[in-house]
């Protein structure tokens, strides 16, 4: 890297004397002869990073950077995954509670979501806590069982309270 700075700043430096030589040049066939020399001072600087290049170090420093990429890569994989879990866990758990309101039960759920070896989250059990008539109970069992794909015996119930 402190190859890089040091080219750049030889650049950076060239072009600026040429820019203020050429700047205080009387407009003669003189100044023709000072631009040509500039420009040929901005190509050594320019070439000056190709000879000095360490094509190892490099390769060194471009495989580091290259990790550094894939782990923040996959880090901001996991986090998309988890956050896809739970709008999955929350959007499945308000549609099994609109139909729980829709039943009459009053109701607590969550849902619990597992990865598919499809490559997908999808919703796998559910903890229902709900109060009111039996007959609303199944009805809403056999709701998640069609409609998700919970299956009864993953499904946990328990009474409501308040």
């Amino acid at each position: 890297m402190a190859f890089l700075r040091a080219w750049a700043l030889r650049i950076a430096g060239t072009a600026l004397l040429a820019a203020a030589a050429l700047a205080l040049a009387p407009e003669s066939g003189a100044k023709k002869i000072l631009r040509a020399v500039c420009g040929m001072a901005a190509v050594i600087a320019l070439l000056s990073g190709v000879r000095a290049f360490d094509s190892r170090s490099f390769a060194a420093y471009a495989a580091y950077y290259r990790q550094q990429a894939d782990a923040a890569a996959e880090e901001a994989a996991d986090a998309a995954s988890a956050e896809t879990r739970r709008i999955i866990e929350e959007r499945c758990a308000a549609y099994i509670l609109d139909k729980a309101s829709e039943l009459g039960l009053e109701a607590r759920v969550s849902v619990r979501a597992v990865w598919s070896r499809e490559g997908y989250w999808y919703p796998a059990g559910a903890e229902i806590a709900a109060a009111g008539p039996e007959q609303a109970k199944e009805e809403l069992r056999q709701f998640i069982a069609a409609e998700l794909g919970v299956s009864r015996e993953e499904q946990i119930w328990c009474e409501h309270e308040g």
